[in-house]
C-alpha cells in the first residue's frame, strides 16, 4: 500500500529536478550568527545552486536593537524554510551533499545555536561531515567566490562591519593571523551613531535607509575638498595597524552636542565624517602593506568584506591604496558583503579542498566526521593567532596625503615625511 503521507514528507528532501555533479564538491552553508537566517548550496566550481536569506532587521528596528531571545525564535521559525527552499532550487537531495558547513563562532550564542543544532541534526541524519566555520573567516574567504579570481595565499584581508574592524593574513583556509584590530568600536557603529545623532532616519527621503547608507548617499553630493574637510578632527593617535573608531565617533558626537543642528551643513558633515572613517581605514591598510613588504611576506591580494565594505566611497579609496602597492583588491558583491550563507558554504568547499590530500580523517582538524552529540557555539573568538602586539610598521614607511584619496584626485600622492592629519 502506497504511503502518500511519506511521499509528501520525502518530497521536501528529494528534488524532482536532477543535478549533474561532474565530480564537484557540494556544501550546504548555514549562517545564523546575528540577525540573518541565511542558507546556501555552493559547489567547488563556485556555483551558487540555491540560497535563501531571511533578514529580520526590521523586527530589530521595532525593538530598538537586537534582543537575543526574540532573534533566536525568529531564526527557528525560518531555518527549515530556508534550507528546504534552497535544496529545492539546487535540484539536489541531502544525500548529494559532500558536507554541511555552519557558522559556530563568533556571534550571539543563542542565535548560533539555532544553526549549529540544525547542522548537527542533518549531519547525523544523512551521515555527512560537519565543518564549523569562523564567521570572520567566512567573510575573508568569500573573495574566492568570484569566478574570474582565485585567492592566492597568503593574502591580506580587511573586514569592516557594524561589529568588527580587523586586518588579518590568510595563510590558508584554516590558518589566519590577526595583525590589526579595533578594541574601540567599529566603522559601522561609528557611522551609525553619527547618523542617528544627526537624525537622518527622521528625514522622509531616508526613513527606509540604514544609517550608514544614508550618510553615504548624502556625502556623495559633496564635490569639493572643502566639503570633505569642513568638519575636521585630528586623526586617531593609535599606533601600528590597530584601529580606534571611538575617537572619531566621540569627537563628532561632542561637536554635535555643542552645535545647533540647524547650523550644520549636512552634506559637508556627512562627507567629512565618512572621509575621516575612510582615511583611518586606508592609513592602516597602507601601514599593513608597508610592513608586509618590509617583512618580505609576498601578499598579492587584499580581500575587503563585511557590511561596511559595500560603501562605494570606501571601496574607491581602498582601490587607490592597493594601486600604489601593486596589490589586487577583491571585493565581493554587496549581497555577499553582509552576512550570507554563500560565504559559509564556500568556506566549507575551501576547507574540503585544503584537506583533500590528507589521508587520515584525524589530520583534518576542521572537519567533524560521524558527529555524535553537538558542537559548541562560541560568542567571542579571534580570527586566528593574535600578532597585533608584534606588528610594528617599519620606521621608513611612506605616508600619503589623505585628500588625494578623494574621488576627484586622480592618483594617491605619496610623501616621505608627511604627518597623517587632515
Amino acid at each position: 500500500m502506497v504511503n502518500f503521507k511519506r511521499i509528501i514528507f520525502l518530497s521536501q528532501y528529494f528534488s524532482t529536478k536532477p543535478y549533474i555533479n561532474n565530480g564537484k564538491k557540494i556544501v550546504l552553508g548555514i549562517e545564523t550568527s546575528c540577525d540573518d537566517t541565511a542558507v546556501a548550496i555552493v559547489d567547488s566550481d563556485k556555483n551558487i545552486l540555491g540560497s535563501r536569506n531571511f533578514s529580520i532587521k526590521n523586527a530589530q528596528i521595532k525593538l530598538g536593537g537586537i534582543c537575543p531571545l526574540v532573534t533566536q525564535q525568529i531564526h527557528r521559525n525560518y531555518i527549515d524554510k530556508a534550507i528546504n527552499e534552497s535544496m529545492k532550487d539546487a535540484g539536489i537531495r541531502f544525500y548529494d551533499l559532500d558536507a554541511i558547513a555552519v557558522t559556530s563562532r563568533p556571534g550571539i550564542v543563542l542565535c548560533l545555536r539555532v544553526g549549529t543544532d540544525k547542522a548537527v541534526n542533518l549531519a547525523q541524519k544523512y551521515n555527512l561531515p560537519l565543518i564549523p566555520i569562523h564567521h570572520m573567516r567566512g567573510h575573508a574567504l568569500s573573495g574566492g567566490l568570484d569566478k574570474h579570481k582565485d585567492l592566492v595565499y597568503p593574502f591580506l584581508t580587511l573586514l569592516i562591519s557594524g561589529g568588527h574592524a580587523l586586518l588579518a593574513i590568510g595563510h590558508s583556509p584554516v590558518d589566519f593571523e590577526l595583525i590589526g584590530k579595533s578594541d574601540f568600536n567599529s566603522p559601522g557603529e561609528c557611522l551609525d551613531k553619527i547618523g542617528r545623532k544627526l537624525g537622518l532616519l527622521q528625514l522622509p527621503e531616508y526613513k527606509e535607509y540604514h544609517t550608514g547608507a544614508a550618510i553615504e548617499e548624502i556625502a556623495s553630493k559633496a564635490k569639493t575638498i572643502e566639503e570633505y574637510t569642513k568638519y575636521q578632527i585630528p586623526m586617531p593617535s593609535i599606533k601600528g595597524t590597530n584601529f580606534d573608531f571611538a575617537h572619531i565617533k566621540n569627537s563628532y558626537i561632542t561637536f554635535l552636542n555643542k552645535t545647533p543642528i540647524e547650523d550644520i551643513d549636512l552634506v559637508s558633515f556627512c562627507a567629512s565624517s565618512q572621509f575621516l572613517v575612510t582615511a583611518h581605514i586606508c592609513s592602516k591598510v597602507h601601514l599593513a602593506l608597508e610592513t608586509l613588504f618590509d617583512k618580505e611576506i609576498n601578499v598579492k591580494q587584499l580581500v575587503v568584506s563585511g557590511g561596511v565594505a559595500s560603501n562605494q566611497f570606501i571601496r574607491g579609496c581602498l582601490a587607490k591604496v592597493c594601486k600604489i602597492h601593486s596589490v589586487e583588491m577583491i571585493t565581493p558583491p554587496k549581497t555577499l558583503c553582509t552576512d550570507n550563507g554563500e560565504m559559509i558554504g564556500w568556506a566549507g568547499c575551501e576547507i574540503l579542498k585544503y584537506y583533500e590530500n590528507y589521508k587520515s580523517s584525524n589530520e583534518q582538524k576542521e572537519i567533524i566526521y560521524n558527529i555524535k552529540d553537538y558542537i559548541y557555539a562560541v560568542g567571542k573568538e579571534l580570527i586566528g593567532k593574535d600578532s597585533t602586539n608584534n606588528w610594528s610598521p617599519p620606521k621608513s614607511n611612506r605616508k600619503f596625503v589623505l585628500t588625494s584619496l578623494l574621488p576627484f584626485s586622480s592618483d594617491l600622492k605619496i610623501k616621505k615625511k608627511y604627518k597623517i592629519t587632515l
